[in-house]
C-alpha cells in the first residue's frame, strides 16, 4: 500500500517532530532550539555558473546562509549559556540536599 506524502498521519508526525522539542523542558525552563543553516546548493550546480543571473541568485543565498549561520551561532551561545545555568543550579540543588537542607530549589 502506498502513503501519499501529504496524508494526515505522514503530517502529524512531522509537526510532532517539529513541535515536541519545543515544548520539551527541563529543570532551568524552556530550552533554545537552534537550527543548523543548510548550504545552499547551487555552490555545487554546474547550471549555476552559466550565467550571470544564477550567479547573482546564488550569491543572494549565500549572503542568506552567511545571515543564517551568524543566527545560528548566537542560538548556540545562549544555549550554552543555559547549559551553564543548569549546571551551576543542578549543583545547587544536589549541595544543598546532601547537606540535609529544606526547601531546597
Amino acid at each position: 500500500m502506498l502513503i501519499h506524502p501529504h496524508t494526515p498521519s505522514r503530517a502529524l508526525a512531522v509537526l510532532s517532530l517539529v513541535v515536541a522539542p519545543l515544548f520539551a523542558a527541563g529543570p532551568a525552563g524552556a530550552q533554545t532550539l537552534c537550527t543548523e543553516p543548510i548550504v545552499p546548493a547551487c555552490v555545487d550546480f554546474d547550471l549555476t555558473y552559466d550565467n550571470e543571473g544564477s550567479i547573482q541568485r546564488c550569491e543572494e543565498d549565500l549572503k542568506k546562509f552567511g545571515d543564517q549561520l551568524d543566527e545560528y551561532v548566537a542560538c548556540l551561545d545562549r544555549r550554552v549559556d543555559e547549559l551553564e545555568t543548569l549546571r551551576g543550579e543542578t549543583r545547587e540543588r544536589f549541595t544543598c540536599r546532601s547537606e540535609g537542607r529544606e526547601n531546597c530549589p
